[in-house]
């Protein structure tokens, strides 16, 4: 009698183990291209999300400013490695229609086969780097004038940043829904 107690309770710990280790999920991306690109991160308002975005200068025979660009609107010339993290708190809670199947997607460019928005609920959270971007890429993220992210604004949240010239940039993160 005293061992099957044992072996539910054992049970019973891999199980919780299992379903809290579960709930996280990563992300990454990295681009190493040159020219005007922007690191978008994404999320469903149910999950917490923080990311570390790193940006390195190509160190060819001179080193060239590298210009970044926040949501916020502010600017930063970069001539070394510059890293920082994002979190994206949790603003929601989960969504019938996301947890049963229904799946975000959208992109800015018209010319892009590759959505850059990509979230349901076995992939809550998203990281992006967008090649060439044209000039009015940063009115896209801007929930006011893009009608279908004022139709999720409550879904989904989003954070953005944009890189002009040559440096490599990498994403990582990872979240959790609570």
């Amino acid at each position: 009698m005293k061992k099957s107690w044992i072996i539910l309770v054992l049970i019973i710990i891999i199980a919780a183990e299992w379903t809290v280790m579960s709930s996280f999920q990563s992300v990454s991306a990295v681009s190493m291209e040159s020219g005007t690109r922007a690191a978008v991160i994404s999320k469903l308002n149910y999950m917490n999300m923080k990311a570390t975005i790193e940006i390195t200068p190509r160190q060819h025979p001179v080193v060239e400013p590298v210009l970044v660009k926040f949501s916020n609107g502010s600017e930063l010339e970069i001539n070394e490695k510059y890293s920082f993290d994002v979190f994206l708190p949790k603003t929601g809670n989960i969504n019938g229609d996301i947890y049963f199947g229904k799946v975000l997607t959208s992109t800015p460019l018209p010319s892009d086969e590759v959505a850059q928005i990509k979230l349901n609920s076995e992939n809550p959270i998203d990281a992006d780097i967008t090649p060439d971007v044209p000039e009015n890429f940063m009115s896209w993220y801007d929930e006011q004038t893009n009608p279908y992210l004022n139709n999720h604004d409550d879904e989904i949240d989003i954070y953005w940043l944009i890189v002009e010239g040559e440096a490599t940039i990498a994403i990582s993160g990872y979240g959790a829904p609570f």
